[in-house]
């Protein structure tokens, strides 16, 4: 019997997706819209699935976990933890960005 999950998103998380997607539907309503839908269905399937199956996050290590999300040329980082069964939403964090600037410990 596999175990059910919810998640919980963090403020940061939020604040990190709004932006990029508000950014990117500046230049294209209908290729942020998609982009978005794939982003929640991305989530629906750490939910569903084995939120486990995604190594640590190469910057922190344990507890943060992360799944690389691409949008066109530009490539992200999912990262959350996980308790239980909730699994916490920290930041969706630019791969681009200078490492060690996440504010994760």
């Amino acid at each position: 019997m596999s175990m059910e999950y919810s998640l919980d998103r963090y403020p940061q998380f939020v604040e990190d997706y709004q932006e990029y997607f508000a950014y990117l539907k500046e230049f294209d309503e209908a290729v942020a819209v998609k982009h978005y839908q794939r982003f929640e269905n991305t989530l629906l399937e750490i939910l569903i699935g084995n939120p486990y199956r995604y190594s640590y996050f190469k910057e922190t290590g344990a507890p943060y976990h992360a799944k690389l999300f691409r949008v066109g040329k530009k490539t992200f980082w999912i990262v959350y933890t996980i308790e239980g069964n909730v699994i916490s939403l920290r930041r969706f964090w630019d791969c681009a960005r200078q490492p060690g600037t996440h504010g994760l410990r």
